[in-house]
């Protein structure tokens, strides 16, 4: 779907090259070559015209993501759990998006108490992304604090 967007994109806007930028389905910008991330809202995907994609995470939406990741080399899992019916659907392109959850919360072991108060949705997405190049676990989520996503996750582990 971003790949296809970006492509009618750069049609419609006659450009060539560097990355279009995508949040929640829309194109957001076009950059000259894949940099800035702190300028983009974690969970921002870039696409180049040879349909490579990467994902911005870390960080947050105040002060930007951490870095792109690639999401060629990337294992990734996308939960969206509904807390009123109290249902996951999971999508990614992991075989085995438990195993990828369970190494995820082990990897956070230790990674201390985070203050936030929860954010109060009905509906919350977790996306864990491992890319398998850096060996290295990113997560886009609208949780407002890792508690509540590191819950939703256990949950989900249990189901």
């Amino acid at each position: 779907m971003n790949k296809e967007l970006a492509k009618n994109w750069r049609e419609e806007a006659g450009r060539q090259g560097g990355v279009v930028v995508i949040f929640g389905g829309n194109v957001s910008g076009w950059m000259d070559k894949l940099r800035d991330p702190q300028n983009w809202e974690p969970g921002c995907i870039a696409v180049d015209d040879m349909g490579n994609e990467w994902i911005a995470g870390g960080g947050d939406s105040d002060g930007g993501a951490e870095r792109w990741y690639s999401l060629n080399s990337t294992v990734d899992v996308k939960i969206i759990y509904n807390l009123k019916k109290d249902t996951f659907e999971v999508s990614g392109n992991a075989k085995d998006p438990k195993a990828i959850v369970s190494e995820f919360l082990r990897a956070q072991t230790g990674a201390g108490a985070d203050h936030n108060p929860p954010n109060k949705l009905d509906e919350y997405t977790i996306l864990i992304n491992l890319d398998l190049a850096e060996d290295y676990f990113s997560v886009c989520h609208d949780c407002g604090n890792k508690g509540l996503r590191e819950g939703i996750l256990m949950r989900f582990l249990k189901d």
